[in-house]
């Protein structure tokens, strides 16, 4: 296993970071899919779903392609054959040794490296691309530069983002603009980085770069839209919070709010803001003008239940003037909200775990609000609450022989206390799995800013995960007792629904422990695929 190069990462810290954007003439032309892309170029790195089909529609459009992939399969020689043979300007280069650089095209240097879901900013080929000033482009921005066509009307596009509720409120403003009459695209599994959104709109898009849509929502994470927006201006943002999060990914929680503010700079038609989140109140200062900013928010009496993370750490936090809201959450008991919609008090059902997520319905139905404009159908806005059902891993309900099973993603000291603090302990048997992949944040030094009192009566039936014995760790400094710690996911399952009788089961756990989890729990019972 090749170790990775420490003192080249370091040197390239700022570009992988952010991906830079170098000047370029013949670049910065191809914005539809009419421009000059004949005899353009181009290293596509990985040959997987989306690749195929970048190395396709490129070839289609006259570009010179050399595809490198570190796997050498079969599969993948058949189709570079093909593509050589139908267009004559595409080779494929297979395994490890073509990871390392990137390779020269028709003896000429690479005008444009094209990456695929999967290759991480910090890769050998990606350090080559920077040390070169080859300019880097993920899937999603290839893509949609070329759904832009004379011929047709390109679809809208909106931005959510925000440290918390991305997945949910996404969800949420999908079926509230769908319920509007809206054909709406999304990158459904909640997969934010570039490359699943790239994954997503590739396989929606034909191969002639059509997507059908009338909007395309979209979830990113915040590190990931700042690049993205550079290059696809989002028409509407709805952004939802700023908390510390993946401390090794994104560092204090001010890098965040500046990377959010890029995102809100870069809105073309309306921004939403949460005003009760002092650090995205501020994001208004940002916005270009001409653009319109809109708010969401709650009535002084529920501020309590929603901390912003300065008042989650004890600071002292100065009284503000808060702008007016187009929608305020005023009070909620149960599945029950009331809701504050521009003068207008209306009263919806919303079925989702988590009080959290009763705010979340604020934003997305603020959201809504501001792409309908005067089409509103607000009956039809607060009757589609109640149909709203969770986003896959975000309090998803399983049936496991005859028992409900919650699966519950937590990625920070925020997001997992509010996750406890709605519901009660004692109903519950409880499993933790924690795992420290790129996409959970490798440092989990944050467990220790949550509070794990609520479960000391009732203890943890089991832990798991690659950091399995660090939760164990942690839950004993709490006086939590845990029943067994087990490291091997599957066999961890098995022996936690065997042994908690007859209790409803809630699994808390990390993205890559949930999509793992879900995987499991597919083979003893009916799991929703989402692709």
């Amino acid at each position: 296993i090749e170790q990775p190069d420490t003192a080249r990462i370091e040197a390239n810290a700022a570009a992988i970071a952010v991906n830079p954007v170098y000047e370029n003439e013949r670049l910065a032309e191809l914005t539809h899919w009419g421009a000059p892309w004949a005899n353009l170029r181009v290293v596509v790195v990985g040959m997987g779903t989306s690749g195929d089909a970048v190395t396709d529609v490129l070839a289609q459009l006259g570009a010179k392609i050399v595809v490198i992939d570190g796997a050498d399969t079969p599969e993948k020689r058949e189709r570079i054959d093909l593509y050589a043979n139908a267009y004559g300007n595409v080779e494929g280069l297979f395994g490890p040794e073509h990871m390392r650089a990137l390779p020269l095209v028709d003896g000429q240097e690479p005008e444009l490296v094209v990456t695929s879901p999967g290759v991480r900013p910090d890769h050998p080929v990606m350090l080559d691309a920077y040390e070169r000033r080859i300019q880097i482009w993920g899937d999603v921005e290839l893509a949609w530069r070329l759904n832009e066509r004379s011929d047709r009307l390109t679809p809208k596009w909106l931005c959510l983002t925000g440290t918390n509720g991305k997945t949910t409120t996404t969800k949420m403003a999908v079926q509230l603009l769908e319920a509007q009459g809206l054909k709406v695209f999304t990158n459904r599994t909640g997969s934010n980085f570039v490359r699943g959104v790239a994954a997503a709109l590739l396989g929606e898009m034909t191969l002639g770069g059509k997507l059908d849509a009338d909007i395309a929502v979209l979830e990113l994470d915040e590190a990931h839209a700042v690049h993205f927006v550079k290059a696809v201006k989002p028409d509407y943002a709805l952004l939802l919070n700023v908390l510390r999060d993946q401390l090794d990914r994104f560092g204090e929680i001010d890098t965040t709010r500046r990377m959010l503010a890029t995102v809100a700079s870069a809105t073309t038609g309306t921004v939403v803001l949460n005003r009760e989140d002092p650090r995205i109140r501020s994001l208004a200062e940002n916005v270009q003008p001409g653009v319109t900013v809109k708010y969401y928010g709650l009535d002084e009496s529920l501020r309590s239940y929603f901390p912003s993370d300065d008042e989650m750490r004890g600071g002292t936090v100065a009284k503000a003037t808060l702008p007016e809201a187009d929608v305020t959450l005023t009070a909620f008991s149960g599945t029950s909200a009331t809701f504050d919609l521009a003068g207008v008090e209306r009263v919806g059902e919303i079925n989702l775990y988590g009080i959290y997520n009763i705010f979340n319905a604020a934003g997305a139905m603020a959201l809504t609000r501001a792409v309908m404009g005067e089409k509103l159908n607000e009956d039809k806005l607060i009757a589609e609450l109640a149909k709203i059902t969770p986003a896959f891993g975000r309090g998803e309900t399983l049936n496991v022989n005859g028992r409900p099973l919650q699966l519950l993603l937590v990625k920070n000291p925020s997001g997992f206390r509010l996750s406890l603090a709605s519901a009660n302990a004692d109903d519950y048997a409880t499993m933790i799995t924690i795992n420290d992949q790129y996409a959970d944040g490798r440092d989990v030094s944050w467990l220790w800013d949550v509070d794990f009192d609520s479960l000391k009566k009732t203890g943890v039936q089991m832990v798991s995960g690659v950091r399995a014995w660090d939760m164990a760790l942690r839950l004993e400094h709490d006086g939590v007792k845990v029943d067994e710690v087990n490291e091997n996911l599957a066999d961890a399952l098995k022996g936690f629904i065997a042994s908690s009788g007859n209790a409803p089961m809630r699994i808390f756990c990390t993205y890559t422990a949930m999509l793992a989890l879900r995987e499991e729990l597919a083979k003893i019972t009916d799991v929703e695929r989402v692709s």
